[in-house]
């Protein structure tokens, strides 16, 4: 089952910031942040919509005062879903809110028994590639010009989640020792 709304999933170390599940009441507050840091994005509506819809699902990242400082925004289909956007506002980035964020995207992702995982990213985007490869994802194609703004080439990146359920089943099993003293 996924966290609720209301409760953090983890906290940035170090920084006051607190990440959850994206809700449909964040959609104004993530709107706003995509047209910070992409040409072209989704509107609160359709954010929204598709929330409410649950064709959409990700994290928020907030500050002390509430401020949606970063997000992912992500679609499932059974058990494979598409990384849409990863944003963190700019003066908060590189103090690991968007390695926390997709963190706990994957984290939700596996609670939805999600299986693989994609992306697209720009060629250019070297800080981008770098987080989504730290965080275990290799390149699978390329889509030429796929970006209308400027017509760059985007990365295909797939995540195999499988591994990452295996290792939380592994790790909330009980030990031998435990099951012996419950008998």
């Amino acid at each position: 089952m996924c966290s609720s709304t209301d409760s953090p999933k983890a906290a940035v170390p170090d920084t006051g910031l607190h990440i959850r599940s994206m809700a449909a009441f964040d959609a104004e507050k993530v709107a706003q942040l995509e047209s910070l840091c992409f040409p072209c994005g989704w509107d609160a509506g359709q954010y929204k919509e598709a929330l409410e819809g649950g064709t959409l699902f990700g994290t928020v990242c907030q500050d002390d005062t509430g401020d949606i400082i970063g997000y992912v925004a992500a679609s499932g289909v059974l058990d494979e879903m598409e990384i849409l956007n990863v944003a963190v506002r700019e003066d908060r980035r590189r103090l690991g809110v968007a390695s926390a964020l997709l963190d706990a995207a994957l984290q939700e992702a596996c609670e939805r028994h999600i299986l693989i995982c994609h992306l697209e990213v720009r060629t250019g985007n070297v800080p981008a590639r770098t987080l989504y490869e730290h965080a275990g994802f290799r390149q699978a194609g390329l889509r030429r010009k796929y970006y209308a703004d400027n017509g760059e080439d985007a990365l295909i990146m797939t995540l195999d989640l499988r591994d990452r359920q295996t290792e939380q089943r592994t790790a909330s099993a009980p030990e031998p020792h435990d099951l012996q003293e419950t008998l």
